[in-house]
């Protein structure tokens, strides 16, 4: 029965036949394919991306203890005995760091706004967000044809205040935060920053709290102890060394703290390398730095005291992968790296076929028709044989 033309490829075998072809050129080509291919598997695979180990991602949490004193007011510009008549004013960490603990971040204010002793009043002249205005002309204290003003602080009552601008209903006086106060002494606090990291699969668990050296119960600088000025300036690559080059806006700092190890090793080995980097201000973007607003109000609830807080919010990252020797991964490995190996067959039969002079030959010899008829089979083997003297030999 003949196959039709459409149906004819699932009437057809195809065997690989080899054929010998003594030819230096072409032999050089294969081995040092076959070389440049098991250094690969070897060097590469196996030793430098360490192809012989198994490999987990580690888990970890970040805790950060600060200390420190900064001032508002410039206490080295004047002596000691003036420092309360000039208005110096210490605070320590426990008024800078908002909240006072977090889980993988902690914020330190660089500068500050408070208004205080806010009740709600309904004739408050309206701050520098609110609509300019005249007695005789309060058209911008309507245009919304609403009370409500999404750039204000209260609602609008359609009347204009004293100062030439449209008055609110709402908490009096309104903020101010066009000067705030700037906190000094921010940039020499220290952070104290812990990091807990686990290897499930391996049951490895380790820290940054060791005693280095052993017997050294202090902390140490670079691996879990930093001041906040090496912090911005490790972040900004040098740009900005000096916390009061940011303290009017503030900043978001990131931190990575990366765990690769490699468990074949002593554990004592693995600790963590930091890297720092600034992630707010990106070019394009219509915002800067870091601030929040928080309230306290009295016991009566008529009262409130507004703060605007501007800092810099540094957020740990835990990152890392580790490594042990595991027979799988090795097996798994060396049996992907040997399938590679034909790769020097592949491109050996292409220049084969391709850029020899007697190409045209080798394909003749390689490539056989055969309709299974056993006199044409033995028909071809002959013909091999016959030229098996021609520079190469061929077996069906």
């Amino acid at each position: 029965e003949k196959c039709d033309t459409l149906a004819s490829i699932f009437c057809e075998y195809k065997s690989i036949r080899f054929i010998r072809v003594r030819n230096i050129k072409l032999a050089t080509i294969y081995w040092l394919t076959m070389f440049a291919v098991l250094c690969y598997v070897v060097v590469f695979t196996l030793v430098v991306e360490k192809g012989y180990q198994a490999s987990d991602v580690v888990t970890g949490t970040s805790s950060a203890k600060l200390k420190g004193t900064g001032s508002i007011g410039n206490p080295d510009a004047i002596d000691s005995s003036e420092w309360e008549d000039q208005g110096i004013l210490p605070l320590d960490a426990m008024d800078l760091v908002q909240p006072s603990m977090e889980e993988n971040a902690f914020f330190i204010i660089t500068a500050r706004s408070i208004t205080p002793n806010q009740q709600r009043q309904i004739d408050c002249e309206g701050n520098e967000d609110i609509p300019f205005c005249t007695f005789e002309d309060t058209s911008n204290c309507t245009q919304y044809g609403t009370a409500y003003d999404p750039e204000s602080q209260g609602l609008l009552t359609g009347n204009c205040s004293n100062n030439g601008r449209c008055q609110v209903f709402g908490w009096c006086p309104l903020e101010d935060d066009t000067n705030p106060e700037l906190i000094q002494g921010v940039g020499a606090f220290t952070a104290f920053v812990k990091i807990d990291i686990n290897f499930e699969a391996f049951d490895v668990s380790r820290s940054n709290i060791y005693e280095r050296p052993e017997g050294n119960r202090a902390p140490v600088i670079g691996y879990n102890l930093f001041s906040i000025d090496y912090m911005l300036d490790k972040a900004t690559n040098g740009e900005i060394s000096n916390v009061s080059q940011v303290a009017r806006r503030g900043a978001i700092i990131l931190v990575k703290s990366i765990w690769n190890c490699d468990l074949d090793k002593d554990e004592e080995e693995c600790n963590p390398d930091f890297e720092f980097a600034r992630i707010d201000g990106e070019d394009g973007t219509i915002s800067s730095g870091y601030n929040f607003r928080t309230i306290d109000y009295d016991v009566t609830g008529q009262f409130r005291y507004l703060r605007k807080y501007y800092g810099l919010r540094f957020i740990f990252v835990t990152e890392g992968v580790a490594g042990r020797f595991d027979f799988a991964a090795l097996t798994v490995t060396f049996g992907a790296g040997l399938a590679y190996l034909g790769i020097a067959a592949v491109i050996a039969d292409i220049v084969l076929e391709r850029f020899l002079p007697e190409s045209k030959h080798y394909i003749q010899q390689k490539h056989k028709d055969l309709h299974g008829d056993p006199g044409q089979i033995s028909l071809v083997a002959a013909t091999s044989d016959d030229n098996a003297g021609n520079g190469y030999h061929s077996t069906a």
